[in-house]
């Protein structure tokens, strides 16, 4: 019942995902099966995470975290810690979603996760970006990056590539923001991950916007859209609910366009409308696309 619910949580269905988890967690309780009890309210915590309602799952990532805690198993306490650090990371609760990320890392070096380590670092390293704190940030991305190299994780390998480039970009050194992005982008057609490539499309279009060149700008916008129209209806992309492997938690960070560009915004804006692209109406806000774990 689990696998057939990860079937249909990956499909994007979200409605037929949660019945046969639901229909698991029954049958897990009649026959005792703790672990298979804890993993399963993760897996329904993930799909009302990204349903949009982080507060639904943080209720079931913290039951299953109290039934790991009585099992005494270490990697699935890390693997709840971090998505309840997600939960709090989509409800912009920082503070909250740090503190969580912080006791998941120790567990996962102590159970030797690297996978799971790479991914609560950059993980940790998306708090620092999102409060501002670039330096912190790219420290924490650069823990993460050789890490991901060493295991061969070449999707979250992309994924901290687009994260450094945005901490560049938002520094404003763009020629280093364009070098990491397009290391990224390479990476992300390689393995087929069409979401993530369209969003650092975007975030290479919104560096093309704050050095002026909107002709560019527009270019890379369109092929962003484009990739986002082909992608699979009912399935949320958007930065809450993207990618979720139940291995590792990544925010890939999105571009925003700066207040100061707001007359060439409009132009661009403009231009999108001519090309028939209303679907993009802005440079794509900062956020993360999350990788649940579970």
């Amino acid at each position: 019942m689990n696998n057939i619910g990860s079937v249909y949580s990956n499909r994007g269905d979200l409605v037929q995902a949660l019945d046969f988890y639901q229909q698991a967690l029954r049958i897990l309780r009649q026959v005792g099966d703790r672990p298979g009890e804890a993993a399963t309210l993760n897996n329904i915590g993930m799909v009302h995470d990204d349903r949009g309602d982080p507060e639904q799952a943080l209720d079931f990532f913290q039951h299953a975290l109290r039934i790991l805690g009585q099992v005494g198993d270490r990697a699935g306490e890390a693997t709840t810690l971090n998505n309840i650090g997600l939960a709090h990371h989509n409800r912009g609760e920082l503070k909250q979603a740090l503190d969580s990320y912080q006791q998941a890392l120790p567990i996962r070096r102590q159970v030797g996760d690297r996978d799971g380590e790479a991914a609560t670092l950059n993980n940790i390293g998306g708090v620092y970006s999102n409060r501002g704190d670039l330096v912190q940030a790219l420290d924490f991305y650069q823990q993460a990056l050789p890490i991901r190299r060493q295991v061969g994780d070449r999707a979250g390998e992309a994924t901290t590539l687009n994260n450094i480039g945005m901490v560049h970009h938002n520094r404003g050194d763009l020629k280093q923001a364009l070098d990491f992005y397009q290391q990224a982008l390479c990476i992300l057609r390689e393995v087929g991950d069409r979401a993530g490539e369209a969003t650092t499309l975007n975030n290479i279009g919104a560096m093309h916007h704050n050095r002026g060149d909107l002709e560019q700008a527009l270019e890379f916008h369109q092929q962003a859209v484009t990739i986002r129209r082909l992608l699979p209806a009912g399935r949320d992309h958007s930065p809450a609910g993207r990618r979720r492997d139940r291995r590792s938690g990544d925010p890939l960070q999105r571009r925003h366009a700066p207040p100061s560009g707001l007359y060439r915004l409009r132009r661009l804006h403009r231009a999108l409308r001519r090309a028939g692209l209303t679907g993009i109406g802005r440079a794509d806000g900062q956020g993360s696309f999350i990788d649940a774990v579970g």
